[in-house]
């Protein structure tokens, strides 16, 4: 009996002692776990602990560029205003030096991208964040597509958040559309892609879009010299789309130390079963409404510009493209045309290469310019 109270006793003493030893120990959390998020599209997860997706993707591109003489000049910009002249009436123009004086017909260029999209379902529906930043190796004298001055340049390229039909942030003028099917963009005159902070509204009636927005004309090509921001740009445009057809009308008016500027422009595109495809659109406006017709620089009081666009692209194979491609831009002062052709081979998945031949004819540059590019371009 002696013995069987002593055992007892002694296993009691050991459960005591390992549950006050196991209450010492700290005691591990649940951990979360990366969810894939299919709920818009490929390459979202969750991030943890919230109902809001995230995917993150970018790209890393070399181009190589080779021209016919050493100017390395887009003879589109060869001329612009005088900035210390930028008067009512004023019609001063001066040469450019931006894009020119290389030490040679050749030069390379590094680009780099990073992109980060957030979507969640609110109250007020789908709320998105957008976020990408660029970077380049410009060489140390040349004039970057960011508009930036420098090597290895980096800037925030858009960042905008959306709100069901509200968008507001920096992105893409609402009165763009489309423009080169390609990589390298041989059509670089064309007025399809720049940036403004902007408020945006849009919505749908009947199967036709409708955006509405104000948008900083300062952000514009040459805004710091042309325009006062007395009052911003105001564009609106109309969009639709019907089986393989989609279409886009816009209109936007700007205000510059010149007066104001206006321009109208409409574009569609029509992609066959094939995947190939063609575009076209046209632009008309007043010269203060340049940056909305083409990339050439506001000229003051010089009338009605008017500009056409059309490029189709053929698909060889599923992974190798063709797009041909030309422009044309007339008013008072003269006219400019461009033509191009690119071809693009998708080696791998995400990863691509291309060639473009470009040829450009302005009567504002002494001297017409062919310029081919080599492009490699890594995306993930």
């Amino acid at each position: 009996m002696k013995i069987k109270t002593l055992l007892l006793g002694t296993a009691t003493a050991f459960v005591m002692v390992g549950g006050a030893q196991a209450a010492d120990l700290a005691v591990a959390e649940p951990v979360d776990y990366v969810k894939v998020c299919d709920a818009y599209g490929a390459g979202y997860f969750y991030i943890p602990g919230t109902d809001t997706c995230l995917k993150i993707g970018g790209y890393v591109k070399l181009t190589v560029d080779f021209y016919d003489d050493s100017r390395n000049t887009n003879v589109g910009n060869a001329f612009f205003i005088d900035p210390t002249d930028a008067v009512e009436g004023s019609t001063a123009l001066i040469p450019a030096t931006l894009n020119s004086d290389h030490p040679s017909n050749w030069d390379m260029q590094t680009e780099v991208g990073l992109r980060v999209t957030a979507q969640s379902m609110t109250d007020i529906g789908l709320l998105t964040g957008y976020i990408e930043y660029r970077a380049n190796t410009n060489n140390s004298n040349a004039f970057s597509n960011s508009g930036l001055l420098g090597k290895n340049v980096a800037y925030l390229d858009s960042a905008y958040l959306k709100a069901g039909s509200l968008k507001m942030g920096n992105f893409t003028n609402i009165y763009m559309y489309g423009g080169d099917f390609t990589e390298v963009g041989i059509n670089d005159l064309d007025a399809a892609d720049f940036n403004n902070d902007q408020i945006a509204f849009n919505t749908s009636f009947g199967g036709v879009g409708f955006w509405l927005g104000v948008a900083d004309n300062r952000d514009n090509p040459g805004g710091s010299a042309f325009y006062e921001g007395d009052w911003p740009d105001i564009v609106a445009a109309l969009t639709g789309t019907a089986g393989g057809f989609d279409w886009k009308w816009s209109i936007a008016a700007t205000d510059t130390v010149f007066g104001t500027g206006w321009a109208t422009q409409f574009g569609a595109t029509y992609t066959f079963a094939g995947g190939d495809a063609i575009r076209a659109k046209a632009a008309v406006g007043n010269s203060e409404g340049m940056p909305y017709i083409n990339s050439l620089p506001t000229r003051p009081n010089d009338g009605t510009w008017w500009s056409a666009f059309v490029a189709g692209i053929h698909y060889w194979s599923s992974n190798v493209g063709t797009e041909l491609v030309a422009e044309y831009t007339t008013g008072d002062s003269g006219s400019i045309w461009q033509v191009g052709t690119e071809t693009n081979w998708v080696v791998a998945k995400g990863f691509l290469t291309g060639i473009a031949v470009k040829y450009t004819d302005s009567d504002f540059a002494s001297s017409s310019a062919l310029q081919v590019s080599l492009v490699g371009k890594r995306s993930f």
